[in-house]
């Protein structure tokens, strides 16, 4: 399966954005999902199975021997009305371990089917990275839905409330960049990532990136990519 240059920059970015959820997730949402993993023991650094791997393994499941893990996470991924934020930070997880897997089933398609409509009512931050997290999935193909994900629910903030910020800061052109193709946006991001960004600045490339079209940097595999600002 033959994936774009934008889809590459653009797995990437999501990964990153997914893993930084996850670790900026309260410490109190952390916990409650850790108490339901194997090696739990609260009060000591490093609280089990959760904490390695988040920390330790990136958000990875890399041996069989986890499979209890696994199935811990995928089970609180499935009780929305139990705990909704736990649910939340669980299918981050597991979105986050697709998206890196050199070889995995399609285990998320239903998650996808049944509760797309509660991601749908997460917070701005939950919502775009959930859905980025499965329309990524879907593009390069570790996961199957039909339909995608709405490009509105992939979205951090709004194109207003983007060229609101935009307003007064001078950058016109990248104000009219919001509707620019994948490589006429990545190029103007290639410039920009070397300098220092503004909140404005960063919140039209992230808008740019999570856009159907996204972006495609020259060289999208090792291309700076966006700061996550929670």
């Amino acid at each position: 399966m033959k994936i774009s240059a934008a889809e590459v920059f653009r797995t990437r970015q999501v990964i990153a954005d997914l893993k930084a959820f996850v670790r900026n997730t309260p410490e109190k949402t952390m916990e409650r999902l850790a108490i339901g993993l194997p090696g739990f023991s609260p009060g000591v650094p490093d609280r089990g199975d959760l904490y390695r791997l988040v920390y330790k393994q990136d958000c990875q499941f890399r041996h069989s021997a986890e499979a209890d893990t696994y199935a811990a996470v995928l089970l609180a991924a499935a009780f929305p009305e139990e705990d909704f934020p736990v649910f939340i930070l669980a299918t981050a997880i597991l979105l986050a371990d697709l998206l890196q897997a050199t070889s995995t089933p399609d285990n998320l398609f239903w998650n996808w089917e049944t509760y797309r409509d509660h991601y749908a009512i997460a917070d701005p931050d939950a919502r775009a990275v959930i859905h980025n997290g499965f329309r990524t999935g879907h593009r390069i193909g570790v996961v199957k839905l039909d339909p995608e994900p709405k490009e509105s629910l992939c979205l951090r903030s709004k194109r207003t409330e983007v060229l609101s910020g935009l307003e007064g800061t001078g950058q016109t052109g990248l104000a009219r960049a919001l509707d620019a193709d994948a490589d006429s946006a990545g190029g103007l991001w290639a410039l920009a990532s070397q300098q220092s960004l503004s909140a404005p600045t960063a919140m039209a490339f992230r808008y740019l990136i999570e856009r159907n079209a996204g972006m495609a940097p020259p060289e999208p595999e090792t291309a700076a990519l966006i700061p996550w600002l929670s």
